[in-house]
């Protein structure tokens, strides 16, 4: 089962501002009390499409990686309305750029391959911006794959079935797509499975890559991944 903890939280401006914690920060959140002092040493703010004026997005200002309890102070009767995440404009999704496409090979067995193509993740071309969900920062830099500890992760991740330094490359890649893409793009639950953007893909790659270079092709909705539960992206 998957938790998530929803805080409002209050600057030194009386201004409040709603988050949402990483996964594994839950027990962490749920200690906390009314008035505690906080201090974020890790977190991104966060962008979304609008929904349309009748529809407004309501979602956290910001996603909380890492934070400490540094003291305790009242809090003020007079708070300003809490902070959502700022709509992105039209024009930011307009001046998008499409991705650098890999070269796919096939293979005998049916299944196609691809390199791992590095790409550019830029204010201009923010290639995390997916699934209505706009990126201030890159999220590769925001939230490094080599910082994840994967023993930790794995402590959290449903289809873990072994220890670490017993997974091959290829299952420490499925569940990091798994845990970024849970924990950012709120995208879980059973049948809900989406592409991971290229940025995170190439920095997931070459963090914990395949020895021969080649990795299996994304196919949303295949039936092969719709058979095996525990299949996900290479």
């Amino acid at each position: 089962m998957i938790h998530f903890t929803h805080l409002r939280l209050a600057d030194g401006s009386n201004n409040q501002v709603l988050c949402r914690l990483n996964m594994h920060l839950t027990h962490d959140g749920k200690r906390l009390q009314p008035g505690d002092v906080i201090m974020l040493t890790r977190y991104s703010p966060m962008l979304y499409s609008p929904s349309g004026e009748s529809n407004p997005q309501r979602s956290p200002a910001i996603v909380v990686h890492q934070f400490t309890r540094v003291g305790y102070t009242s809090i003020s009767e007079k708070l300003q309305p809490p902070l959502h995440c700022p709509d992105s404009t039209e024009l930011e999704q307009s001046t998008r750029l499409t991705d650098p496409s890999p070269v796919v090979a096939s293979t005998p067995d049916g299944n196609e391959y691809e390199e791992n193509v590095q790409v550019e993740c830029t204010p201009e071309n923010r290639c995390c911006s997916l699934y209505g969900l706009s990126m201030v920062v890159c999220i590769c830099d925001f939230d490094p794959v080599k910082e994840i500890d994967l023993d930790e992760l794995r402590q959290y991740c449903w289809f873990a079935d072994r220890d670490v330094v017993k997974m091959t490359n290829k299952q420490k890649r499925n569940m990091l797509y798994w845990w970024y893409m849970t924990n950012t793009y709120n995208i879980c639950g059973a049948g809900k499975r989406k592409e991971p953007p290229a940025c995170l893909k190439y920095a997931i790659r070459h963090a914990y890559p395949e020895t021969d270079g080649k990795y299996v092709v994304y196919k949303p909705g295949s039936s092969k991944a719709s058979a095996k539960k525990k299949r996900k992206s290479d």
